[in-house]
């Protein structure tokens, strides 16, 4: 949709104004493209690229929380069985 929206865009604005759409075609595709590829990148956090979150250590890290939080509980409560 929006490379629909950016090829329609300089048929609409043409007229009005004039060699000026051409400058404001190119920062609007920029700015808007821009922003389109920074949302695809915030949607996919976990791929195997520099500058994305590793996975691994991530649910490791999870991992380790959960079971400490389940030793201080079980500390806290001897007698009870279920955790809580």
């Amino acid at each position: 949709t929006m490379t629909g929206y950016l090829i329609l865009l300089p048929l609409t604005v043409g007229q009005a104004w004039g060699w000026y759409s051409i400058l404001v075609e190119l920062v609007l595709s920029w700015v808007m493209l821009g922003i389109e590829a920074s949302a695809t990148e915030c949607e996919r956090p976990m791929l195997r690229r520099s500058n994305h979150m590793p996975i691994e250590r991530y649910c490791l890290v999870v991992m380790d929380n959960v079971q400490q939080v389940l030793e201080t509980v079980s500390k806290a409560n001897p007698g009870n069985t279920v955790g809580w």
